[in-house]
């Protein structure tokens, strides 16, 4: 508090100038770089013509050089500002790497890790097209709710903030886990059936869409008991027809299965108990295609997904129900070589 009243204070003497302006101004005061740091990813010098990046990848030496100054002032001597009046004026003198800015991302996780507030928008911005098309609800829709609201069905997209992971009695990996959107927080628990599927969904900063039923009991927050969660896809990426497709594709497969319910598996799918699938890596779009498909078609064929890029098997949560049908789904999507069923 002493700090902030200080800069409040000194900046009645003129507005900041530049941020070697700042630096030169507030450094006789109880000054830190913890305080400064904290600043710089709050945003508060983003008028001041140089990049947050920059900023951070600066301000130790910028925070050096102006001590070092102060001292040798001190001692009745001169150096590098000292001769540099443009410093003082407020005009840049102070050379910043060329580097770019933060992406939108960033600069929100910075402003939460800094100061617990997003400032520049909010995390979910990125991700309102899926978030409405799967028809979430906000999240402040679910405050004050009295007990007659108790096991309703909703849907609900935050970004994770929390997660608290927890044992049963029977020794079953189980977490609550909180969602924020941009008008609110709630707390939601993914029992051991739930969390055993969705885990390695439920990561911090992490865009979810949920749906369950609410917990409502007096004297207690509201929570969403879990009964599904999907990842979201960032509005610059999503595009209704592309999900449509992927239904109707899924409904097309599964229709054929049901008319020939009977059909033989090809010998090589004979004794089959688990698929290896291989892509490019974790991160990319062919991943995420097949881990769809994976979840449509939930059965009890182990899924070994393995990632070309570091040559890393990791056994999938979920088993596949490796019909003919939906291994043809896997291969025409990533090609023959890159599905063995074993």
């Amino acid at each position: 508090d002493q700090f902030v009243s200080s800069v409040m204070e000194e900046r009645k003497h003129g507005n900041y100038k530049s941020f070697e302006d700042f630096v030169t101004r507030v450094a006789p005061y109880d000054m830190n770089k913890i305080m400064v740091e904290s600043l710089i990813k709050a945003g508060a010098f983003d008028k001041l013509g140089v990049y947050r990046s920059q900023l951070l990848d600066s301000f130790e030496k910028l925070i050096y050089i102006v001590t070092q100054k102060n001292r040798n002032n001190l001692a009745g001597q001169l150096d590098m500002f000292s001769a540099i009046p443009e410093a003082v004026s407020g005009t840049p003198s102070f050379e910043y790497r060329q580097i770019p800015d933060f992406d939108l991302r960033k600069k929100l996780l910075l402003e939460k890790e800094s100061s617990g507030l997003y400032f520049s928008g909010h995390l979910m911005d990125d991700y309102t097209d899926m978030s409405k098309f799967l028809g979430a609800q906000s999240i402040a829709e679910f405050s004050d709710l009295d007990e007659s609201y108790d096991k309703q069905r909703v849907k609900a997209s935050g970004i994770v903030t929390a997660i608290t992971p927890k044992m049963t009695r029977k020794n079953e990996k189980m977490a609550f886990f909180k969602i924020e959107d941009r008008f609110g927080e709630i707390e939601c628990l993914a029992f051991p059936t739930q969390y055993s599927k969705h885990s390695y969904k439920i990561l911090l900063d992490a865009p979810l869409y949920i749906e369950g039923e609410l917990s409502v009991r007096e004297d207690e927050n509201t929570k969403i008991l879990v009964s599904d969660i999907k990842e979201l896809i960032e509005n610059s990426k999503f595009k209704e027809a592309d999900i449509s497709k992927t239904k109707s594709s899924a409904d097309s497969i599964t229709e054929n299965a049901e008319k020939n319910p009977k059909a033989p598996y090809p010998s090589e799918f004979s004794n089959v108990t688990k698929v290896y699938i291989r892509v490019p890596n974790f991160n990319c779009d062919l991943f995420k295609k097949a881990r769809n498909i994976v979840e449509i078609f939930e059965g009890d064929k182990r899924v070994i997904f393995y990632d070309s890029s570091n040559s890393k098997a990791v056994n999938f949560p979920l088993g596949i129900d490796a019909t003919p049908y939906v291994i043809s789904e896997l291969v025409s999507l990533l090609g023959k070589e890159n599905v063995v069923p074993k």
